[in-house]
């Protein structure tokens, strides 16, 4: 009995230890770290880079709808880390509506347009350093967006799922032509 007792213990203590609020948490961390620390080697680097408010604008966006969301984070055992998650899920699909944008798969005017996206590829440092939003309007947009994904969870997961199935119909159309 003891010892299912004791291997019940270290398993739930190796199940807070190893839930993914903190693991989240400490990535975000550890990778905004690695980003400051290059930037800051850089001359003539931005104090500010855009990233920074791509992150907070999605994080608020999830703390703004967290009162309308039809879970309750109160039924979670460990809160903190719930609302760690979900900042962090906010985070990760605001990053990645940045790239969908700086990929140019989605166009139109409510959407941001970046300078020197269109270049030959050197090398990941030149395109962090480099790419940017062409005007402060479209700087705009990409926070505004991000607050959109932070906002709204299934946004970007929707969004992937429709540029997947345009890509799939693309392919499909090219095939049936040859």
């Amino acid at each position: 009995m003891n010892d299912k007792m004791f291997h019940h213990e270290e398993l739930t203590g190796l199940r807070r230890f190893l839930r993914p609020g903190p693991i989240l948490l400490a990535l975000i961390i550890i990778v905004s770290l690695i980003f400051l620390v290059f930037r800051e080697s850089q001359p003539n680097a931005d104090p500010l880079p855009l990233a920074w408010f791509i992150m907070g604008a999605a994080v608020f966006g999830s703390i703004v709808n967290q009162p309308f969301r039809s879970d309750n984070p109160g039924q979670h055992a460990d809160l903190a880390g719930y609302l760690i998650w979900k900042a962090g899920v906010a985070v990760v699909f605001a990053m990645l509506l940045h790239l969908i944008f700086m990929a140019g798969l989605l166009e139109g005017p409510l959407f941001p347009k970046y300078s020197r996206s269109e270049e030959e590829f050197i090398d990941m440092a030149n395109f962090v350093l480099i790419v940017d939003p062409k005007t402060y309007a479209d700087a705009a947009k990409i926070v505004v967006w991000s607050f959109i994904a932070g906002y709204s969870e299934r946004f970007v997961p929707n969004l992937i799922a429709r540029l997947a199935d345009r890509a799939s119909r693309q392919n499909e159309n090219k095939v049936e032509s040859e």
